[in-house]
């Protein structure tokens, strides 16, 4: 008997509890992070005031992109003034994800507009100056397969998809603008007219044959669409990355979109959309090259293309085996071939090689290579100890004397160590150091490594 007083007492509480989480009347029901502090907690209250009379409120927060707290705070009409945004799921609303906007008005926060999105999750909100009138629109992609196919135009089934919406942010409101369907987002201003334009991918995987469209949408002061350019790239399964560089040719201004995307399991390629300043004229300078059964940008790996040595134009990796060099892998005696880096360069329709590099992935540095080194100095790296020996190599291609030790230390390994390394470069985590052979190698190589050597995040 007295078991079951327990078990009812138990199920009683329960109850309580649920009723109490459901109930928006009391604010401790709340499920949110900690409470704001300083000025900011008046904003706090603020939220509460305004939906004081819902159902039931979850606290949120956008899944994905640069801005992932519950409380975002950004000037989105430039006038040095912060607004505050809230993310939440209203029971109210069908438990969707809202979107609450405030700004601030003689120390105290004044509500504005409450945006409500088609799914329970905020996928990634963005801010964007699409019309180019110096103030920001908000760019809000939500995640939800049914909603999005009842707004597609298409007939088809997309990889990823999430459902763009574009709002205008006014003094006492937002305003819808327009809804687009996409894969991957990528923001910037492609034709240098100090508006950003929005570029829109879509992987579609329903048919047998992958196909990856693209769309430049470019907008005129009155949010009235100026561009709309839909491209057709290599099918892709993935895309990792995309980043911008400029170029000049024949005195004209070029923007170039480079786009790293897996086309199967291991498989990463590089497409590149080029678009002229004078003529938003767009060209696809890899796409052929990238329809061969061997693209020239193919790679075994999900390395991206970047700025690789500070010269503003970006670089596209690819890779190939440094001639003797060694793997050891940890926790095994096997020896495996070593790849290095090679960073590529976009010359029209060219892939021009910039540089060769010796890359850890692993403790994020590498080491520049000089060509002169392919034939007579390799390495082994083990990764036991974390250390990349190199070598001359004698005229059978085999290891002879050791030149010099590069080895990555942990921070609290390091205080410790007397180890005879000499400190190349430091972050928070690690110690990269070497460890020359003899004086002469040190001579010999000292400032090489000092200006070859790069950590990268």
């Amino acid at each position: 008997m007295k078991r079951i007083l327990i078990s009812v007492v138990f199920v009683i509480i329960c109850l309580s509890l649920a009723v109490a989480f459901f109930n928006i009347s009391s604010f401790e029901s709340l499920l949110r992070p900690p409470r704001l502090s300083g000025d900011n907690s008046l904003l706090q209250h603020a939220f509460e005031k305004t939906v004081s009379n819902s159902d039931g409120i979850i606290m949120k927060n956008p899944l994905a992109g640069e801005h992932t707290s519950t409380y975002l705070f950004f000037d989105i009409n430039n006038d040095g003034q912060e607004e505050a945004f809230v993310f939440y799921s209203d029971l109210s609303e069908d438990n969707l994800a809202c979107v609450s906007i405030f700004k601030k008005v003689k120390n105290n926060w004044s509500f504005v507009s409450k945006i409500k999105s088609r799914s329970d999750e905020i996928y990634e909100v963005n801010f964007a100056d699409i019309n180019g009138d110096e103030n920001y629109e908000i760019l809000l992609s939500s995640k939800n397969t049914d909603d999005i196919q009842l707004v597609s135009n298409s007939d088809f089934t997309s990889f990823g998809n999430k459902l763009l919406s574009v709002y205008s942010f006014g003094d006492a409101s937002t305003t819808l603008l327009k809804t687009e369907i996409y894969s991957s987002l990528n923001i910037c201003d492609l034709n240098n007219d100090n508006a950003d334009d929005l570029f829109l991918l879509n992987i579609n995987l329903s048919d047998l044959e992958k196909k990856t469209t693209g769309r430049i949408l470019s907008f005129r002061e009155d949010y009235s669409v100026q561009q709309d350019i839909s491209v057709l790239l290599t099918g892709m399964l993935d895309v990792y990355n995309m980043v911008t560089d400029t170029y000049v040719s024949n005195d004209v201004i070029h923007t170039r979109l480079y786009i790293d995307g897996a086309i199967s399991e291991r498989g990463v390629i590089t497409e590149v959309l080029d678009v002229s300043h004078d003529d938003f004229q767009v060209t696809l300078p890899l796409y052929e090259n990238n329809q061969s059964s061997q693209p020239t940008t193919l790679r075994d790996a999900k390395s991206i293309s970047r700025d690789f040595d500070g010269d503003n134009i970006i670089e596209i990796p690819t890779f190939e085996i440094f001639p003797y060099a060694e793997n050891i892998l940890k926790g095994s005696s096997d020896r495996n071939s070593f790849n290095i880096t090679v960073w590529n360069e976009l010359d029209g329709k060219n892939i021009l090689t910039d540089k060769k590099c010796v890359q850890n992935s692993s403790y994020k540095y590498f080491l520049i290579i000089d060509d002169a080194w392919l034939n007579e100095i390799s390495f082994i790296y083990d990764s036991n100890n974390q250390t990349m020996t190199f070598y001359y190599i004698d005229s059978n291609g085999t290891f002879d004397k050791e030149i010099f030790s590069i080895r990555t230390f942990s921070s609290p390994e390091w205080s410790k160590s007397d180890s005879g390394y000499s400190q190349i470069k430091e972050t928070s985590s690690y110690v990269y150091a070497v460890k020359y052979n003899n004086e002469d190698e040190e001579t010999k190589f000292e400032d090489y490594i000092e200006q070859s050597f790069h950590v990268y995040s």
